[in-house]
This record gives C-alpha cells, structure tokens and sequence, in this order.
C-alpha cells in the first residue's frame, strides 16, 4: 500500500518526525460488542491520573526548552489532550486501538493515558495471558517455549476481536503471525517507535527479567559483559528481524524527544499520546471525508 508521510502529532524544529499513515481507510461502523462498560473518564488534572499514567511518576509535562517550543506546558498540553480525546471518541466508535511495538516502547504506560483520555479500557495481552495460565511470561518461555507462548497470544487476539471501547497492549511480538493481523486489523494498529539505543536504555531501568527475550539466559550469560551493550546488541537484532512487520502499522507514533536527539528516556508518555491522538484524529476525519464524498 501506498505510504504517505505526515508532521501530525507534533511540530518539529527540524525534519518532520516519521509519523506515517497507511492509505487503509479505517473501519468506523464495526458492529463488536463490549466485555464490560467503558470506565469512567478522569480528568488529567487529577493528581492520583497524573502519578498512576506515567513511568515511575513521570509527570505530565512537556519540555518546552528541548521541544523549541512544539509542545504546550503542562496546563495547555492538558487541554490539548482534553480537545483531542473529545474529536477523536466519536469519530472512533468503539473502534478499538492496538499498541504494536518493541519492548520498552511503552505500549502499557501510553496505553493506560490513552484509554483514560478517550473513556476506553486498557486491556494487555500478557497479563491476559498470565490470568489465563496462571503463569508468568517468563514461565511460560521457560516450561515450554516461545512457541507455546506465541499460541496463546494468538488466542487471546482472537478473542478480543468482539470487544469494542478498549486500547489492547501487544506483545512484542504479536506482529509475527500473519493470523494476528487479521485480528488487530479490526481496529486501528499504532507503532510507538524508537531508536534501538533509546529502546534498550529504557527496557534496562525497566528491568528484563520479566522480558525473556532480552534476559541472560536468553543468548548465554552476559557475565564479563557490559550489560548495556549485551541488551543493545539482542534489541538491535529483535528490530531488525520485525521493523518491517511493525511498519504494516496504520499509524507510526515517534519515541523520541526530537528526530535528533532521542533523549534518555525519550518522549514523556503525555508528548508521546498528543501525536497519537493528534495522527488518530486526523487519519479518522480524513476518512470520515472520504465516506462522505463517496456517498454523495
């Protein structure tokens, strides 16, 4: 499909982020029926929202000085947030958002913000998955193997096709089932994406033992090693093997602080759910049009 590259979701001091936009028109009249009531919006402003949306207390504000001034204040970037959500949930219709991307992209944490935002519940694959089992992912990996795990990832997907109202969190590696396509392309796919240095820094403070694929034991032991340059060289080659699965993604949401500069930690998951919802909103109208002047 044809690609067409967009400077939605933030303005730049610089080149346009690689915020891209399949050509795909989006499904806007899904018949689907919710597993549970939507849960009840809360307002940013709420201080217990602002602590439980952000990784490890991050607040809910962009860096104004680093940005050149693309993104509000903490009070404005509020209100952006607040407008967005508000043009984006009708126009949406239930229709439900899939979070595709590495591990340390933040699908959770944004995840959570968005679902909050737009009044949608958050629902995550793995801990479905671990509800389910009643075994961890790493468990899981362990007793026996990806494959298994890949088996009930799948499941789970299909499942959640009938559900409407939610942002669903992906595994890493949901994009590399040809049948997990067909379930997430029900909804609208959305690849938070990074570089893979930021990636790794962030999967590090995170921790990995919970991630199998970036533990020790996962390429032999990393005694002797630096453990930084050990996590970088398995995400280095994790992405390289799926970028391109992970680039079929409707909309491509950028990680990084500046195109430039990455950051530490990259964007704050506040700066990170503006250019989401403002490329969510803008993809929707645009086929909201197209629908429009198709029927006249």
């Amino acid at each position: 499909m044809a690609l067409r590259t967009s400077t939605v979701g933030c303005r730049w001091s610089g080149p346009a982020p690689p915020v891209v936009i399949h050509s795909r028109a989006p499904r806007l009249s899904i018949q689907i029926h919710s597993t549970r009531e939507s849960w009840p919006r809360l307002r940013l402003r709420d201080q217990a929202c602002r602590k439980s949306c952000f990784i490890k207390g991050l607040p809910i504000k962009a860096a104004a000085e680093t940005y050149h001034e693309s993104l509000p204040d903490q009070d404005v970037l509020t209100e952006h947030l607040d407008a967005l959500s508000a043009q984006v949930s009708p126009l949406l219709n239930g229709t439900c958002l899939y979070l595709v991307g590495m591990m340390g992209s933040g699908k959770s944490t944004v995840g959570k913000l968005v679902a909050t935002l737009l009044g949608y519940q958050i629902l995550d694959v793995d801990s479905l998955i671990q509800d389910q089992t009643g075994r961890s992912v790493p468990q899981i990996f362990a007793e026996e193997g990806e494959q298994a795990f890949r088996d009930l990832e799948s499941k789970v997907l299909q499942e959640l096709m009938t559900t409407k109202d939610a942002v669903v969190s992906t595994g890493g590696g949901a994009v590399m089932r040809e049948e997990n396509w067909g379930y997430m392309s029900q909804g609208v796919v959305i690849w938070l994406t990074g570089p893979a240095e930021l990636l790794s820094r962030r999967a590090l403070q995170d921790g990995t033992k919970s991630r199998p694929l970036l533990s020790a034991s996962s390429s032999g032991s990393t005694e002797g090693r630096d453990e930084y340059a050990a996590t970088l060289a398995k995400v280095t080659r994790i992405l390289s093997e799926r970028e391109h699965l992970y680039a079929r993604a409707d909309l491509h949401i950028p990680l990084g602080v500046s195109p430039q500069d990455p950051g530490e930690r990259g964007a704050t998951p506040a700066d990170v759910a503006y250019r989401l919802l403002t490329a969510l909103a803008e993809r929707l109208k645009t086929g909201a049009d197209k629908q429009v002047a198709a029927a006249a």
